[in-house]
């Protein structure tokens, strides 16, 4: 969100700030992130088949650091998303008739075409071995230890492609009353274009590589017939002519899965993840799939109800960190001070137990500013801030707003809590500061909800 003027920028469009106030104001269920994503996309001809799926960023509240000590942390869905979207085509229809299967990665840049030999090749040294991610590896020429972002992106999506073409899907109840699977067909695999964005920053500690997961799950076990349509409603319909006048009025119904079907793409996100980041805790992509408030202690990860309205501004510092440098900084001081950091890391358990109690049980978010105020201290103790973060904190200080930063520190992001008297002119306003000094601005919110459908 950029300031200009009494007007605020999302996802380089512009907007009233009083309209974007409305769109994130508490109570309000549409997800502003994936209505933006709505207006940047051409509507399909009816003729096309078309998958929309969306999931959310991840955003660490509380007990950064002290979690690798056998603490509680507290995450969070950030309503900032990806989106990936399946479109099938006829032969009539494909540009590349040769074409199996494209994926387009938008924000990386690249796209990648494979035929149906290539899949066809792939398939049946899987079936065999259906886990073996070598296979996958070997025929893209990848390693998993040596290759870039983009490289493991690519790996993870043609694994998951091809992998789940070899699930059975759901076909129906027999006569009996019983479900019956069937194997999917080939032909599922045949023109098919998977396309890919995302306004979450890559590298930020944000989650954005479990959101890219866990949508390319959904949105393949949708195609493949292995989970049924959503059917759980996940918010208000969203009237997208407020932010385009060129657009015709139009409602997006969002829905999402039961817990079965959320589990099943919850399971092939984490093997996703694997993919790209080798040891990966599952927190992230379990906080993408289900939404809400997740709590993580000692290796456990616990889903946790909550009614709390929680506006956010997020403020990427654009510095970048290594998140394995800082916890080993930290792990060297208290191997040194062991009797000083230990109550340090207590304190921040303190915290993160007394903030999830506020988001379960409160109506408020005032009784956080406190724990943010002091979490944040704490972290600096730790030796884990940096002076761009100490910058927001600054600058926030003055509107009496609480920030911390999230994730492992170092630069990454910083989340400053948005109370209801926080209005439009005062967020256009610290916006504006931060914009000066090179940081980027993101409105946002906790969201309840995870994957999600869009129709």
């Amino acid at each position: 969100m950029k300031k200009v003027g009494r007007q605020a920028s999302c996802n380089g469009r512009t907007y009233d700030a009083a309209i974007v106030n409305r769109h994130i104001a508490p109570r309000h269920t549409s997800n502003m992130a994936s209505i933006c994503i709505e207006k940047t996309a051409n509507n399909p001809p009816d003729k096309m088949k078309i998958i929309r799926i969306s999931a959310p960023g991840k955003v660490i509240l509380f007990g950064e650091h002290a979690v690798v000590y056998g603490k509680l942390a507290v995450a969070g869905a950030l309503n900032i998303r990806t989106l990936a979207t399946l479109t099938f085509l006829t032969d009539t229809e494909q540009a590349d008739p040769a074409a199996a299967v494209r994926l387009v990665l938008e924000d990386l840049p690249d796209t990648r075409i494979w035929s149906e030999s290539d899949v066809s090749t792939i398939r049946e040294k899987l079936k065999s071995s259906p886990e073996n991610v070598d296979i996958v590896c070997d025929f893209l020429g990848y390693s998993l230890e040596d290759s870039s972002t983009k490289e493991l992106a690519v790996l993870a999506a043609l694994y998951l492609v091809v992998a789940l073409s070899l699930e059975e899907k759901c076909g129906g109840k027999n006569s009996a009353g019983i479900n019956e699977t069937e194997m999917i067909p080939e032909n599922l695999l045949k023109g098919v274009e998977i396309k890919v964005n995302s306004f979450l920053p890559i590298g930020a500690g944000l989650g954005s590589s479990a959101a890219y997961s866990v949508c390319l799950a959904a949105v393949l076990l949708t195609h493949f017939k292995i989970i049924p349509p959503p059917s759980i409603r996940t918010g208000n319909t969203a009237d997208l002519a407020e932010q385009d006048s060129n657009d015709e009025n139009r409602d997006i119904i969002f829905l999402t899965w039961g817990k079965h079907d959320l589990d099943l793409i919850n399971k092939w996100a984490y093997r996703a993840e694997r993919i790209i980041h080798g040891k990966p805790s599952g927190i992230d992509n379990t906080v993408s799939t289900y939404g809400g408030v997740v709590c993580f202690q000692d290796g456990q990860i616990e889903l946790k109800e909550f009614d709390l309205t929680l506006r956010l501004l997020l403020t990427n510092t654009n510095v970048s960190r290594s998140t394995k440098r800082l916890v080993e900084t930290v792990r060297r001081k208290r191997d040194e001070n062991a009797d000083i950091y230990d109550l340090i890391l207590s304190a921040i358990d303190s915290i993160s137990r007394k903030s999830l109690a506020i988001l379960e049980t409160s109506d408020s978010c005032e009784n956080l500013e406190q724990f943010i105020d002091l979490n944040q201290k704490l972290l600096e103790a730790l030796g884990v801030s940096h002076p761009s973060i100490s910058k927001i904190c600054e600058i926030t200080s003055r509107y009496n707003l609480s920030s911390k930063l999230t994730g492992a520190g170092g630069g990454g992001c910083v989340i400053t809590l948005l109370p209801d008297t926080a209005g439009p002119e005062v967020i256009a306003d610290i916006c504006g500061e931060m914009n000066q000094l090179g940081f980027e601005c993101h409105v946002t919110d906790l969201s309840r909800f995870g994957v999600q459908r869009e129709l």
